[in-house]
Order: structure tokens, then C-alpha cells, then sequence
């Protein structure tokens, strides 16, 4: 059904956007393509770590802002994503920042759609009493396809990039360094009118000792007069417990947001 719906939205939003591009620029033609999706508000959530050096869990309380964007022009592409939680839980800090920033081209004739190149920079530094994660991603490069409108996004990219600096923490003191590694990962974002989904997934691969480091990100939000999103995180992996031993450790995270975004 969410299929039939993508596919009868993209087909409406081409149509229109061929009739922008026949017509001159005075009666609407040709101009430079952007998206932007955003979203702030108050967050309640639950975070649950296992194995590792300990098994707890902590609700969570915060301000959570974030925001997506795409630009277009004369085959020129951007992407823009950032995220910020501020509050805290009954052991202290919840929150931090994420940002990922990158450009490229898109090849193809279409002012809408088509297959592109991206590199850029990310990064990352976020946590509390059971999850720390920091990350200094730079160069990242993706391949992907996308379909760009002002209100309909459908983009899909596997990436790589280099680890500059990073750290995935678990628990109570099980630690991981993640500097010089490798992150092969992918993106994901679907909008169709009102309602945004996005997904992020980071497959690390230290040069310390251990197996790899998995970092997924979920979203999905939908809006009226207000904006309500449920957010999650995954993170797994192999962590250096105290003494030295090597364990495997697991970290969810889930969170719901109330509050404002753009129309």
C-alpha cells in the first residue's frame, strides 16, 4: 500500500516538474531544487544496554531537534543531516550532536531524479551513562540514486569512509577505539508529503583488536500542526572489557518526540 502511494506521489511530482522545465524561467521554469525536512521537540525515551560489563537500563528525558535537507543545481548535489538531544536521565547527561554534510553530482537529465557521487564529513558525539559515541568520519564517499522534489525525497546510497578519530563505549567501562578504521555503511530517506522516514547504518571496522562495530539509526515522522517522530538506535559489537578480555556488547535505544516542524 506505502508502495502504491510512493509510486502515484513520485509520478503527480514529475509531471509538474516537466511542466516547470518546458515553460521560461518568468512563467516558472527551470530553478534550483531543495528539500528540507525538520523537527523539534520534547523526547521521552528508553535506553537498554546488554553484555559487555553490564545489563541496565535508564528512561530518558530531552530536547531533540533535527533536520534533513537535499539541494540541487545544474547537476550539482548537497545533503545535509544533523540532529542535537540535550537532557538527561537519574545518572546525569542524555544527549549530544550528529552531522553529516556532503556533495557531489547527479548524472542524468532529469532535474528530479537520477544516479549521483557524493563525498563529505561526518560526525558524531553523543552518549550517556550506558553509550558513548564519538566520530570523525573524513573522506566519506557514496554512490547512491535519488528522486528530489520539494516535498517528496527517495534516496538510497551505500558509502565508505575513513575513521579519523572515533569511540563506541558500552556499559560501565567496555570501550572501543575506532581510530583509522574503515565505516562501510549506507543511507537511507523516504518522504512523501507530511510524513519522513530515515535510516542510517555504519559498518565499522577498527584497526584495534575485536570483530567490527555496527551503528544503526532509525526515524519516522509524520506531521499536521504538529510534529511527532519515533526515533531508534542500535549499537553492537565487539568492546575491550576491564582486565583486557575481548566481549560482545549490544546497546538499544528508542525514543518519541513531540513538538514543531516546518510546513
Amino acid at each position: 500500500m506505502f508502495a502504491a502511494l510512493l509510486a502515484f506521489h513520485l509520478l503527480a511530482e514529475t509531471k509538474e516538474a516537466d511542466r516547470r522545465l518546458a515553460a521560461p524561467p518568468h512563467h516558472g521554469g527551470k530553478v534550483v531544487r531543495a528539500m528540507k525536512y525538520s523537527a523539534s521537540g520534547l523526547s521521552a525515551g528508553l535506553v537498554s544496554t546488554g553484555g559487555g560489563d553490564a545489563t541496565r537500563r535508564l528512561g530518558t528525558l530531552a530536547i531533540h531537534s533535527e533536520q534533513l535537507g537535499y539541494g540541487y543545481d545544474r547537476g550539482l548535489v548537497v545533503r545535509v543531516a544533523n540532529a542535537i538531544d540535550l537532557g538527561g536521565d537519574v545518572r546525569g547527561f542524555h544527549g549530544g550532536l550528529t552531522g553529516d554534510l556532503s556533495g557531489g553530482y547527479r548524472f542524468g537529465a532529469s532535474d528530479t531524479y537520477g544516479p549521483y557521487v557524493r563525498g563529505g564529513i561526518a560526525l558524531a558525539l553523543r552518549g550517556d551513562a550506558l553509550v558513548y559515541q564519538s566520530l570523525l568520519e573524513l573522506p566519506q564517499a557514496s554512490i547512491g540514486y535519488q528522486y528530489v522534489t520539494a516535498s517528496t525525497v527517495l534516496d538510497l546510497a551505500p558509502r565508505l569512509g575513513f575513521v579519523i578519530l572515533g569511540q563506541s563505549n558500552t556499559g560501565d567501562q567496555a570501550s572501543r577505539k575506532l581510530d583509522l578504521g574503515l565505516d562501510a555503511g549506507a543511507t537511507a530517506a523516504v518522504r512523501v508529503g507530511p510524513i519522513m522516514a530515515r535510516a542510517s547504518w555504519s559498518h565499522l571496522l577498527p584497526r584495534s583488536a575485536g570483530g567490527a562495530v555496527d551503528w544503526v539509526g532509525l526515524g519516522l515522522c509524520g506531521r499536521t500542526r504538529l510534529v511527532v517522530c519515533t526515533t531508534a538506535g542500535f549499537v553492537a559489537g565487539d568492546v575491550h572489557l576491564p582486565g583486557g578480555a575481548i566481549g560482545a556488547s549490544h546497546v538499544a535505544e528508542i525514543a518519541f518526540t513531540i513538538g514543531l516542524g516546518d510546513r
